[in-house]
């Protein structure tokens, strides 16, 4: 790993916990990107923690057992804020004429996934808890390991599992499946368009009075005008009606239909339109025709593996390591779909469709520490098999507390600053009570991904999970087998970032700083990964929900 270094370990885990740095500009004296990055100043006025939902946090867990009913939380809230302003300067965060009211918007929104809604048995109000224990190593131990279960068990199938010979990815399934429940309907109307409405139905629909003028007009028609259809009244009534009521009646009013009977000369025009029945039909069935033609073309093309791919430059190495076509379904399960416009989109198959033989079942079967590539750097984190894009590999270990505590307990402890990240508002702190990471893979607790050296750009990303506190490390492209992992900790710190040729360009003496992580801004969301290859079916909320 990359050695601490004091004056960055201090500037970022200061002790007064203050607002979000934002990172400068690179400066516009040099085109090279690898420039030196100055957070600013943090806020005097109030720390970064002095929000609304964080207020709400800090008066649930006064609470007693750390629960406590939707008004009993507002009002602790309230009071603990109005006690912050008058003790320490700083403004009110529930502000306005009614900050009972603020309060219990923000208990209700509950976006920093703070707190768990339930009923007790018998109570009709609705109480909540604290979503996790702050400080708490055995249940943030306890939790990670049933993370990792869950993605070992349900997720890495999906990922790890290669396509069986003829497998359809099932985007090519449900849109086979879409156009064929399209199809069903157009026969459907089809038929009903081609048979017509039932005469005795028509008949019934009628009024009494109109079904009597209908049966008296219909007996005086002349035979020439009066053409019978297949379909018959009734057998007691033995009368039959003109055809262009049949076909048009559902469409007329009354008067209309009138109209029509007192001049049995115009009924000849109905014919015409009657006749044209036929011709609708067969249109109709031509369509249906070369929508099935259609369907069958793409199934064709979805089973050949030979078939060439939409975007002849669209290639993916497969698991043996040779090229590919992208739209290649006996390759690999993570085969990315290379689209114009759209982010790469990874071929999913159906868990029956995937051969699941060499899944792993552990971290150990993916990953190994070694010396790191970059020199003076200690170890980082390698592959050890083949990983394919946008796979969730495993998740970012840290003991959530507040910033407050972590200032107090873990500042300029070890190197407690350089391993810890942020989760939002929470710090997660990676290392033991010496300040050091879990560095015993067989101790109680042992993250391979503490390891993993820094990158702007990395091929590993943090993505934020479904259940409060989860930072997920995903691929965010092919990894072959003996590559070093890296991950880009965030701009929230003082780095530098610089070329050996830079300092002599420049004139500087200075000697060159190594790369350092230190305490970082939250892992990023996944609708903000719009340029990398995407799973549809991993890490929804019902997966790790509690």
């Amino acid at each position: 790993m990359t050695e601490p270094n004091p004056s960055s370990s201090t500037s970022v885990a200061s002790t007064d916990a203050s607002a979000h740095k934002e990172v400068a500009a690179p400066s516009t004296a040099s085109a090279n990107p690898y420039t030196r990055q100055i957070a600013p100043q943090r806020s005097k006025v109030k720390p970064r923690w002095h929000t609304q939902p964080y207020m709400m946090f800090l008066a649930l867990r006064s609470l007693p057992n750390r629960t406590g009913a939707r008004q009993e939380i507002i009002s602790a809230a309230v009071e603990l804020d109005k006690k912050f302003s008058a003790e320490r300067g700083w403004p009110r965060v529930f502000t306005g004429k009614t900050p009972f009211n603020s309060a219990s918007a923000c208990l209700t929104n509950n976006g920093d996934k703070y707190f768990i809604p339930f009923k007790p048995e018998g109570s009709k109000s609705t109480h909540f808890r604290l979503a996790y224990q702050p400080g708490d190593f055995d249940t943030a131990v306890k939790e990670y390991d049933s993370w990792m279960e869950k993605l070992i068990k349900l997720d890495w199938p999906l990922c790890f599992g290669v396509p069986k010979e003829g497998a359809v990815p099932i985007h090519i399934l449900e849109r086979e499946e879409q156009a064929q429940k399209s199809l069903e309907e157009a026969g459907k109307d089809s038929e009903e368009a081609s048979s017509g409405p039932s005469q005795a139905k028509l008949k019934e629909e009628l009024p009494l009075e109109e079904r009597q003028t209908t049966s008296s007009t219909a007996d005086h028609l002349p035979n020439n005008d009066t053409r019978i259809d297949a379909t018959t009244l009734s057998s007691e009534s033995k009368k039959r009606s003109p055809d262009p009521i049949e076909s048009e009646v559902s469409d007329r009013n009354s008067k209309k239909v009138r109209a029509e009977q007192d001049h049995p000369l115009d009924c000849k025009e109905g014919r015409a339109s009657s006749a044209s029945l036929p011709d609708q039909k067969q249109d109709q069935d031509s369509k249906v025709t070369e929508k099935l033609e259609q369907l069958d073309l793409e199934a064709s093309q979805a089973s050949t593996p030979t078939l060439q791919p939409s975007t002849p430059e669209a290639h993916t190495p497969s698991v043996d390591g040779k090229s590919t076509e992208v739209h290649t379904p006996s390759t690999s399960s993570t085969t990315v779909n290379a689209t114009s416009g759209d982010s790469a989109k990874v071929d999913e198959y159906r868990l029956e469709d995937l051969d699941l033989s060499s899944v792993p079942t552990s971290l150990s079967d993916i990953v190994r520490v070694d010396v790191s590539t970059i020199p003076n750097s200690g170890n980082g984190l390698f592959a050890k098999i083949d990983l394919p894009a946008s796979t969730p590999l495993g998740f970012y270990f840290g003991v959530p507390m507040t910033e407050n505590e972590f200032d107090s307990i873990k500042d300029g402890v070890g190197v407690a600053s350089h391993y810890s990240i942020m989760y939002r508002r929470t710090v997660l702190d990676a290392t033991d009570e010496k300040g050091m990471p879990y560095s015993d893979p067989n101790g109680r607790l042992y993250c391979p991904f503490h390891f993993m050296n820094e990158d702007p750009n990395g091929n590993i990303t943090f993505i934020t999970g479904a259940v409060v506190n989860q930072v997920i490390c995903t691929t965010n492209r092919d990894i072959k087998a003996g590559e070093e992992l890296f991950v880009f900790y965030g701009k929230e710190v003082d780095r530098f970032w610089q070329e050996e040729g830079e300092n002599a360009s420049s004139g500087g003496d200075q000697p060159k700083k190594e790369k350092t992580k230190s305490r970082t801004s939250s892992p990023v969301r996944r609708e903000q990964l719009g340029d990398r290859p995407r799973r549809s079916n991993v890490y929804m909320p019902a997966r790790y929900g509690r």
